[in-house]
């Protein structure tokens, strides 16, 4: 048994009783209820087809975009590899930059030392003084 449709009714009037013209009329007009939904059906076939093709497209864009991507990125890895001259130079630099820093603080404790002893024998000699004045007076 086929099921029974319980959607809206495409039949306006009931054909018993019609007259053999408005039978005709109401032909036409399903006929061109079909052609409207066959149009219908051929547009959204033309829209889907466009959004599959759209979809094609930008998938093929985005394969190209991950691989100009991944080339990029192994040029980058490549390039600072520790073969690369700017490994190279950047552990010069390091180095330089070390040896300036213990040169300097070389220095710098030199300097500190030469003031520590100068204020030692600033104190020395201001003691012996205070001791001096205790004991001439």
């Amino acid at each position: 048994m086929h099921e029974e449709y319980k959607g809206k009714s495409i039949f306006t009037r009931r054909y018993v009783g019609m007259s053999e013209e408005a039978i005709r009329d109401e032909i036409d007009r399903l006929q061109g209820q079909v052609y409207a939904l066959e149009k219908a059906l051929d547009s959204l076939k033309e829209d889907d087809k466009d959004f599959i093709d759209a979809i094609t497209d930008n998938q093929a864009k985005m394969e190209r975009l991950i691989n100009d991507i991944d080339k990029k990125i192994t040029k980058l890895q490549s390039s600072l590899d520790y073969d690369a001259p700017i490994k190279n130079q950047l552990d010069i630099a390091t180095k330089d930059i070390g040896a300036k820093l213990k040169a300097a603080n070389k220095e710098s404790l030199d300097k500190l030392i030469r003031v520590l002893q100068f204020n030692t024998v600033i104190l020395i000699l201001l003691l012996c003084v205070v001791i001096y004045r205790f004991v001439v007076i």
